[in-house]
């Protein structure tokens, strides 16, 4: 079976205050531990169905942290859009990847939301699926034996030839480039993560990874991790080149 490829770099986003490239792809950073009256303003923005998710939440945190993300991602799909927070309507794929409801397909607007701890990244393209995640760094974990398990055994490879201090990082540079990969196209737990590699290096160069089936979509990798807590990557399919990056927060 034929391999198609992805490229991955890393990118420095560029920060702008108006949108005004309908090729690039824009992306937002969100501390989701806000004040009290933000999080009272912010539950206006969600849907019921989205409200009482929150309510499920035990824990008040976990609750106003899910309000934070849905509000932030309304605000800017809305910035977009140029409709109300609101007004914004989703409807879930296949394997659950939500998308904009009917009445604003016509723009052909993809976006993904992640957040780990009190830190979100949203990503919005025109014509292209995009997916991000984010994890935040924590050293006590079993990194060589969830590898072995989960990843490719060419990523294992790699991170077995590593240093302990090095392996933390690389470990987290190749979770959050594959699981962006996975949640861009939209196939969730249908894809195995060892179906498919990515690049374990933290160089800047452009990466060919190869996936190990035809069928897979060819697109991009991003490191776009905020700082030294936090890893994180972006994923922008159908685009065999890298597209402008570009910071987006919404008044």
């Amino acid at each position: 079976m034929s391999a198609g490829l992805i490229a991955a770099h890393t990118a420095q986003p560029t920060a702008v205050s108006t949108l005004t490239d309908r090729n690039a792809v824009y992306i937002s950073w969100v501390n989701l531990d806000q004040s009290d009256a933000d999080i009272a303003s912010a539950v206006s923005d969600l849907s019921p169905d989205e409200q009482e998710r929150a309510d499920r939440y035990h824990r008040l945190v976990h609750r106003n942290r899910f309000i934070a993300a849905r509000s932030c991602l309304r605000r800017m799909i809305g910035s977009f859009l140029h409709v109300a927070a609101e007004e914004i309507m989703f409807v879930a794929g296949t394997h659950g990847k939500p998308a904009l409801s009917d009445r604003f397909s016509f723009q052909d607007l993809r976006f993904n939301l992640a957040h780990s701890e009190e830190m979100a990244v949203l990503a919005i393209a025109f014509g292209r699926d995009v997916g991000v995640d984010v994890e935040h760094v924590r050293p006590n974990v079993q990194f060589l034996e969830i590898a072995r398990r989960m990843f490719a055994p060419g990523e294992y490879v790699h991170l077995e030839t590593l240093t302990e201090d090095e392996i933390m990082r690389a470990f987290y540079r190749c979770w959050t480039r594959k699981e962006a990969y996975v949640k861009a196209t939209g196939a969730g737990l249908s894809l195995a993560l060892d179906s498919f590699e990515v690049p374990v290096s933290p160089q800047r160069a452009p990466f060919r990874v190869t996936l190990h089936d035809a069928c897979l979509p060819t697109g991009t990798l991003t490191d776009i991790s905020p700082n030294d807590d936090f890893a994180a990557a972006l994923a922008i399919l159908g685009s065999e080149e890298p597209l402008p990056v570009l910071i987006h927060n919404p008044g």
